[in-house]
């Protein structure tokens, strides 16, 4: 009988769409956009330009500081604004044609570079949002007047990418250990995987390819509904373990292998130097063996906390059942997120000949997090 399998940890609607062909009109765009001082585009998979921007960058958010995450998220086209020693990253949405998405500045400087970008920026074909934002930084938005445009923003539910429900930040060691009432229940999941014998190694995608592409074959295979939609829920698997390969990525990772076959896989890299954070990629297994889920999570906790790492970065989820997955290994940490809706010259409100045309106001709080915290300190 063929084994089910179910993605765990990266269930992300990307691998709806994976690739969007561009149109003429997103290709006009690009021209005008890539004319504004200060634009530059980022080759695809450049990590070393992406890692040289985020060295010094810091946020509870650790995708944000990822070069990974920015390269995966961003494949349709990717580009910097930088000014003044500070940058923001925007890209084509990943799965919305023609849409726009502009990442927080993660740089402090006296300029809002978000702003600063939002005067001049074309209007896309598909509009303009701003992504990951944390949700109590947004709580006061104010529309922004400038010379020849009013562009107004507004907060919006994240119905597309990963974070319809809050980000989930587990403590390495905590979980590694697995002591607690909290843990009850994991550990006697673990326990049932007493009748196999499990063995875990580092990923490998060279030496075990035909292993690693059967396993990936047999859950897509189970979860696709057509030849098209198999592709789709391939390709981004595909894409990450091609760069597991690449040392240049950062990415790294395990795989779990039940009474000598491969049945788990996971990958993550590390960003956020000094909260020492792992963010998670991939983490799918055969769910029909009882146990191997939560072991795959323990066992990549351990992993990183032998290796000086703190905390691991699940991320948000798009639907409630991977949220519940991730809160029963008790998070150390929550932050919520939500998506910034931007109009530009209309939109909700009527332009006042009284407003204040002012590039410098703040759009976007970086003092406040909304960071829920267990009793651990970041």
């Amino acid at each position: 009988m063929t084994p089910t399998y179910k993605d765990i940890a990266y269930t992300d609607q990307e691998n709806k769409a994976f690739a969007l062909s561009d149109t003429s009109d997103q290709r006009a765009w690009e021209s005008k956009f890539e004319l504004i001082s200060n634009v530059s585009r980022i080759p695809e998979n450049d990590f070393t330009r992406l890692r040289q921007l985020l060295a010094s960058c810091e946020d509870s958010d650790s995708y944000l500081t990822s070069p990974i995450y920015y390269s995966f998220t961003g494949r349709n086209g990717l580009w910097a604004y930088e000014k003044d020693g500070a940058f923001v990253l925007a890209c084509w949405h990943p799965n919305i044609q023609g849409q726009i998405l502009v990442f927080p500045q993660l740089v402090k400087s006296e300029v809002d570079l978000i702003g600063d970008l939002l005067s001049s920026i074309p209007e896309p074909p598909g509009g303009v949002r701003i992504a990951r934002s944390k949700s109590a930084g947004v709580a006061e938005l104010r529309d922004m007047y400038f010379d020849n445009r009013h562009v107004s923003l507004n907060k919006c539910k994240e119905d597309v990418l990963d974070w319809r429900y809050p980000v989930r930040i587990l403590s390495t060691s905590h979980v590694a250990a697995l002591s607690g009432h909290n843990f009850m229940r994991i550990r006697n999941h673990i326990r049932q995987l007493k009748r196999h014998f499990v063995e875990t190694a580092p990923f490998d995608a060279i030496s075990h390819s035909r292993a690693l592409e059967n396993l990936l074959h047999r859950w897509t295979n189970h979860n696709a509904t057509s030849r098209s939609e198999y592709e789709l829920l391939y390709a981004p698997y595909e894409t990450l373990f091609s760069h597991g390969i690449d040392k240049s990525s950062g990415l790294s990772g395990q795989m779990i292998f039940v009474d000598g076959k491969l049945q788990a896989v996971g990958l993550w890299d590390v960003s956020n130097n000094h909260r020492k954070t792992a963010n998670v990629y991939v983490n799918f297994c055969n769910t029909e063996i009882p146990g191997l889920s939560e072991f795959s999570m323990v066992q990549c906790c351990g992993t990183l906390h032998n290796q000086g790492i703190e905390y691991v970065n699940l991320g948000g989820s798009e639907t409630e059942n991977l949220d519940a997955y991730k809160r029963k290994f008790a998070p150390a940490i929550t932050i919520d997120l939500c998506s910034v809706d931007v109009r530009i010259n209309g939109g909700y409100r009527q332009f006042s000949k009284l407003a204040n045309r002012s590039k410098s106001r703040k759009i976007i709080s970086d003092e406040a997090s909304n960071v829920e915290r267990a009793g651990l300190q970041t």
